[in-house]
């Protein structure tokens, strides 16, 4: 008898995988649950056929793009653990906290799961259509390309001097932008590197070490460089993994970003707010199982979960003074140029919840402005910009257009960004491109 061989997946098929696999087990938990209550109703017959469609939709992404994209990963994160997950959990939401937050001033809005469903549904039929319209990626075909710069003086005060000025005058992002560029570019470079690229990667270093504390800093530099690698390992085909591995280097990436959480965390109280936590206190939070779960619970509150308490926030605010924006939210900073009243609806959130500022969502952006169908087109809108990035790459193939279709919307993705903050990093990350503007013609291969 002839065993069977287990079948190897590459990068993008493993972190497929993975993502259906967490889908499936969050849907069979909440229904199970529901199921064992005798509290089953339409809710969950309502978040099941969210997931059917997502499973479906997952499948034929992958069949059609082979890679792992930021596009895909939008789509998990915010479709549908944001709109469908965290909606249908709403519902069985701690209103002990609740009433605690209430009476201190935080609103907590009502349950739109029908509204945020209706969102969802629509925007995976959309795409489902866009996918069965789109010609499968030859991925053997993918050659990533990058260029030597000429110009040594030229492209070191471009590219690497920039970060010190960009991240003292508090324009962060745009320094990160720069950050992941050399990085990258250091990391996955077969060949021999340039001397600048050197540079460029110790001054990014420099400022890596100052942003360790700051997680959200810190994961807008880590995802474009994971997406990055993804890809180049997808295409390379570098490594081949088993299902039952990818499980363990999820369950592994879960404890270290764990570890890193509650070290960060006990680090950033020690240092601005005056505690004194050491080594051990971190061993006895690490031991106690019920405060890793509350820690954990917390995190995928503010990863996920907050912009259904920030996007319900705007959607009860626009309810009940009973009209539309029409778009006056999107051009903002022109308000006093063209003369109409300055809305901005982070601040509105911010003062809901006693905040200083607080980005509602894209959903909530685009109902504020249109209602149901704002907030469909508002997310559509994002995830066509993410493809169309993407292919830009594939016809040009470059390391700086990769760089381009990733790095501008983790914001978007873990931080709840609007519109606006998905333009402003693109018309910004444009300014990278000095680097590798002024350039030997001849390529060389990643």
């Amino acid at each position: 008898m002839i065993a069977k061989t287990e079948k190897y997946m590459n990068a993008s098929e493993a972190l497929f995988f993975v993502t259906r696999l967490v889908a499936f087990f969050i849907v069979f938990f909440a229904i199970s649950k529901a199921i064992f209550t005798n509290s089953f109703s339409g809710r969950e017959v309502m978040f099941f056929i969210s997931y059917i469609l997502f499973y479906f939709t997952s499948l034929l992404y992958q069949k059609k793009r082979k890679i792992f994209t930021v596009g895909y990963l939008f789509y998990f994160i915010v479709c549908f653990l944001a709109i469908v997950y965290s909606s249908y959990k709403y519902a069985f939401r701690d209103l002990d906290m609740v009433y605690l937050s209430i009476s201190n001033g935080i609103l907590w809005p009502k349950d739109y799961f029908n509204l945020y469903i209706l969102v969802f549904i629509s925007i995976t039929l959309f795409i489902l259509f866009y996918l069965s319209l789109i010609t499968p990626i030859n991925v053997g075909k993918i050659n990533l390309s990058t260029y030597e710069p000429s110009s040594r003086v030229f492209n070191i005060i471009l590219g690497g001097f920039m970060i010190f000025p960009l991240y003292l005058i508090g324009v962060t992002e745009v320094a990160i932008l720069f950050v992941t560029f050399f990085t990258v570019n250091f990391l996955f470079k077969q060949n021999k590197l340039h001397f600048l690229y050197w540079v460029g990667f110790l001054i990014s270093l420099f400022f890596i070490y100052g942003i360790l504390t700051y997680r959200f800093r810190l994961i807008q530099f880590v995802l474009p460089v994971l997406l990055f690698a993804i890809l180049h390992y997808t295409v390379r085909n570098k490594m081949r993994i088993t299902k039952v591995k990818s499980l363990i280097y999820m369950g592994l990436g879960v404890v270290l970003i764990s570890i890193y959480g509650i070290v960060s965390e006990l680090i950033k109280l020690n240092l601005y707010y005056g505690e004194s936590y050491s080594i051990q206190d971190f061993f006895n939070i690490m031991s106690n199982y019920e405060l890793v779960l509350k820690w954990a619970d917390r995190q995928f509150y503010r990863v996920v979960d907050v912009w259904y308490h920030l996007g319900g926030n705007i959607i009860d605010f626009v309810k009940e003074n009973d009209h539309f924006y029409y778009g006056i939210t999107y051009i903002k900073p022109l308000s006093g140029i063209l003369g109409f009243e300055y809305v901005s609806l982070p601040k509105i959130s911010a003062e809901m919840i006693r905040a200083s500022y607080a980005q509602p969502g894209l959903l909530a952006e685009g109902y504020a402005n249109f209602g149901v169908v704002g907030a469909i087109v508002n997310i559509l809108l994002v995830f066509f910009v993410m493809e169309f990035l993407f292919d830009l790459f594939l016809r040009r193939q470059t390391v700086f257009l990769l760089l381009l279709s990733v790095s501008v919307f983790p914001k978007i993705i873990l931080d709840g960004g609007t519109i606006n903050s998905a333009i402003f990093l693109i018309i910004a990350s444009l300014v990278t491109y000095f680097f590798n503007f002024i350039i030997k013609p001849k390529p060389k291969t990643l």
